[in-house]
């Protein structure tokens, strides 16, 4: 029995830490859950309980459904600054859910909630703590140095420029003299109109090296698409950034066309560690006109929601009951159709 009573828990444990993600909201108006909710007040137009009064509860239902349901998920990427601990969530929200660190390279890796006076318990190098605090998220270790190589158009104007930086490459810091003239990007050829990409990488030695992505010759239709493009990284390597290219009257050949040639659009990215901060949104009040923040699914489970707490006003406690009853079973019973999705157990993972 014990066993069995353990295995229960521990379902019950997984099932309270599966992420939602958002769902499409409803198309729902307000207004309508408001009528919809009159026919349990047996009131069909504006009398006891004005439309004013039962739009407050709408919002706060849509409140408690988000927090219970977590149907409305969102996330926004930090741009992490040398020696600086915490930044401010921008996006309204009600509970961060996870932080992801993004190095310069792209990788990518989970990191582990904490709390503020764990600051300093780590010999880590890269991020590896999160706390959240009065509306900022902390991330430590800080990055002791932030790499910014300036790519731009080079003195010789086939060419990517870079200032002077410094760099670090497993636990070594290493520095880059300006490069005016800058480094040839390769010579691969873009179609007319499509988008290209090169990223320029550099390793221990100094030397940087132009990384074109794979499918230039044939060309991408959007820029983003082009950096997708790129290769990973090489083995101890950094990678400075990227250049998006697009010429719109012929071919643009990198190492040959000049970056400033006429009816051509070129981009200079420079790498930059991101988190990114997962987050449970805080619904903002939506007026009768409009349409409410929570999944169509929710449409019955709001509208018993708004019921059940008008009823409060005549003091009918036990008809409040009954549809807070209704209401909670509602939200259960799509909770476990679009939130505790299955997942695939760890052991099933190849590594």
């Amino acid at each position: 029995m014990k066993k069995y009573l353990s295995i229960i828990l521990a379902l019950i444990l997984v099932a309270s830490i599966v992420f939602a993600g958002s769902q499409q909201t409803s198309s729902t108006l307000a207004s309508t859950i408001i009528t919809n909710a009159r026919y349990y007040l047996n009131e069909a137009t504006a009398s006891f309980w004005a439309d004013a009064e039962l739009l407050v509860w709408v919002n706060q239902g849509t409140m408690d459904i988000v927090g219970r349901t977590r149907c409305l998920e969102s996330s926004e990427a930090v741009t992490l600054l040398a020696n600086i601990v915490e930044y401010t969530v921008t996006g309204p929200y009600i509970d961060i859910s996870t932080v992801i660190y993004t190095d310069v390279n792209g990788v990518k890796k989970g990191l582990v909630r904490k709390n503020p006076q764990s600051i300093a318990h780590s010999t880590d190098i890269d991020p590896t703590w999160w706390y959240e605090w009065d509306g900022k998220i902390g991330i430590f270790p800080t990055l002791s140095l932030v790499t910014n190589a300036g790519l731009a158009i080079g003195s010789t104007v086939t060419a990517v420029s870079t200032i002077a930086f410094s760099y670090i490459i497993g636990k070594d810091t290493y520095t880059k003299a300006a490069v005016a003239a800058g480094t040839a990007p390769g010579d691969d050829i873009i179609p007319t109109g499509k988008y290209g990409a090169v990223a320029f990488d550099i390793g221990s030695d100094g030397t940087i090296d132009a990384v074109e992505a794979y499918a230039n010759a044939v060309g991408y239709t959007t820029a983003a698409l082009a950096v997708t493009g790129l290769p990973q990284t090489a083995k101890g390597h950094l990678r400075l950034g990227y250049v998006t290219a697009t010429k719109s009257d012929g071919a643009f050949t990198f190492g040959t066309t000049a970056l400033n040639v006429a009816n051509s659009t070129v981009a200079y990215t420079n790498s930059t560690p991101t988190a990114t901060v997962y987050f449970l949104d805080r619904p903002t009040a939506v007026a009768a006109a409009s349409p409410v923040l929570v999944p169509a699914v929710y449409d019955r489970a709001l509208t018993l929601y708004v019921a059940a707490q008008a009823l409060l006003k005549p003091g009918l406690y036990g008809k409040s009951g009954r549809l807070m009853s209704e209401y909670l079973a509602e939200i259960e019973r799509y909770r476990l159709d679009f939130v505790e999705r299955p997942k695939e157990p760890e052991g099933n993972v190849t590594r």
